[in-house]
Parts: C-alpha cells; sequence; structure tokens
C-alpha cells in the first residue's frame, strides 16, 4: 500500500479549522444546516481517507462522527469531544504505524507497468510489470527483473502460439516447457514460413522475428538465468531500470502483432506488408 502523507495531513488540518471555527460558538448550540452538511461531508471523506490507510483509531473515531452528524442537531460540545478525540486518535495512529517511503525518483514504476495498450493486449503480464515495478520503486531490485522476466515469459509464449511453433516433446504443456525449446521453435517456424513469402512480407517478418528472438535469448541467458541464481550478485537501480527499458522496447515490437488471446495468427503474410 502506498500511502500519500498529503491526504492524511489535509485531514488533520481540515479538523483543526473546524475545531477553531467551532471554538467560536456556545458548547450548547445546534450544528444544523449548511454547517452540518459541510462537516458531515468532510467526515465522511477522513473516514475513507483513515480506512484506506490503517488509521485505524481515527477511522472509528471518524466514523462515530459520520453518526452523530446524521442525528438530527447534535450540539457543538458533542461535535467538539468528537474532533478532539479524533486529532488525538490521528496522532496515536501515527506513532503506530512505520511506513516505506519512496523516493521520488523511484515513484514513476510504481503501479503503472507499460501503458493501456499492454494492459489490454497482455492483461496477465501486465499483472507482472505492475509487481516489477512496485518492487523497483520499494528498492527491490532483483525482485523486479524477476517478475519483468516473468512478464516476458507470458509474451514468449503467446508467440510461440501465434506463430504456431512446435517444440519437444509436444505432450508437454506450453507453459511447463523450458525457454530454450520454445525460442528455437519460434525461430524455426519463422525462417521456414517467413522463406515462402515474396518481400516485402519476407522482409518485414525477418525484422519483426529476428530481433524477438535475440530478445528472448538475451532474457534467457543474461537475465533470467542471471537472476535466479545467489551466485551472481543482486540487482541495484541502474541495473532494474535497464532490464525495465529493455522489456519495454521488447513489449513495444509485439504490439499490434500478438496478444495473449491468441487471436493473431503471425504466419499470414499480408500481417507483413
Amino acid at each position: 500500500m502506498l500511502i500519500q502523507l498529503k491526504a492524511l495531513t489535509n485531514c488533520r488540518d481540515e479538523v483543526q479549522r473546524f475545531r477553531k471555527q467551532l471554538s467560536k460558538l456556545s458548547e450548547i448550540d445546534s450544528i444544523t444546516g449548511d454547517l452540518r452538511q459541510t462537516l458531515r461531508s468532510n467526515a465522511e471523506r477522513w473516514e475513507g481517507v483513515f480506512y484506506q490507510h490503517g488509521f485505524d483509531k481515527a477511522f472509528n473515531t471518524a466514523q462515530r462522527l459520520v453518526q452523530q452528524l446524521h442525528k438530527s442537531a447534535p450540539s457543538n460540545g458533542e461535535v467538539m469531544v468528537r474532533l478532539r478525540d479524533l486529532n488525538e486518535d490521528f496522532a496515536d495512529d501515527a506513532f503506530d504505524i512505520w511506513v516505506y517511503t519512496v523516493p521520488h525518483r523511484y515513484l514513476q514504476y510504481h503501479d503503472v507497468g507499460l501503458g493501456d495498450t499492454v494492459d489490454k493486449a497482455f492483461p496477465e503480464a501486465s499483472k507482472e510489470l505492475r509487481e516489477a515495478g512496485n518492487c523497483i520503486a520499494f528498492g527491490c531490485f532483483t525482485a523486479g527483473v524477476f517478475h519483468l522476466m516473468r512478464a516476458a515469459e507470458h509474451a514468449m509464449r503467446a508467440i510461440a502460439i501465434a506463430s504456431g511453433a512446435s517444440t519437444t516433446p509436444p505432450s508437454k504443456p506450453l507453459e511447463y516447457q523450458q525457454w530454450e525449446p520454445v525460442i528455437v521453435g519460434i525461430e524455426s517456424r519463422m525462417e521456414t514460413e517467413s522463406n515462402k513469402w515474396p518481400d516485402p512480407s519476407r522482409a518485414n517478418a525477418r525484422a519483426f522475428f529476428r530481433p524477438t528472438v535475440a530478445d528472448l535469448l538475451a532474457f534467457k541467458d543474461e537475465t533470467r538465468n542471471v537472476c535466479f541464481h545467489s551466485r551472481n550478485k543482486p540487482y541495484d537501480f541502474p541495473g532494474a531500470a535497464s532490464q525495465w527499458n529493455r522489456v519495454d522496447v521488447f513489449f513495444s515490437r509485439l504490439m499490434g502483432k500478438v496478444d495473449e488471446a491468441g487471436t493473431r495468427n503471425l504466419l499470414d503474410a499480408s500481417r507483413f506488408l
């Protein structure tokens, strides 16, 4: 969970402003009309913010304040007591909760994936991409690269299906096969079929498949196999950011050609005109 401190401090400041405003009234005055409506609206919003960020004491107090304001004309004294409690409970919660902070330079990776186009074409891979970004944002760089490779694996399977790649043993489900035979199968199918096509389809198909296969082989040998073994050093931010950019370029090339649904046939010369 990413806590935006501004949302929390805004709530605290608003509580203080209402306390100052109500302090000008008598304790026996009733909270009615626009003042009651405005305070209730704010209290309902505070309730949501505190719940979202795990400020349990403040949430419970805000909830009671909302219930109190739903009554007909609560007294100013009653509301002031609740606002005082809310202020104190906010402080108690703030002392009890520990949070990770995301440096501003990492925030661009948090929960973003690679954009709506990739999300739609590769929904399962996009889940991994978001996990990768979240890991990078929180400084877990090796874990981020791990999720990037899981995303690339989703794409590799989609390419294998779209190109009709046959791998061995054929009875083994695609998701249980090693990367090497899957990549070899993709390359073999591409070379065999595209050689039958006239240009520009043949040239365009090679311009798509050859760097795609090269990326997959590089992911396998230079990233995936390295990342998975403790004999290698963990990734730092520059290394993880570099892998993010490589995966971004890889998925960008696939857009309009391949998707996880397997609805596109890559062995159609007309696709590469």
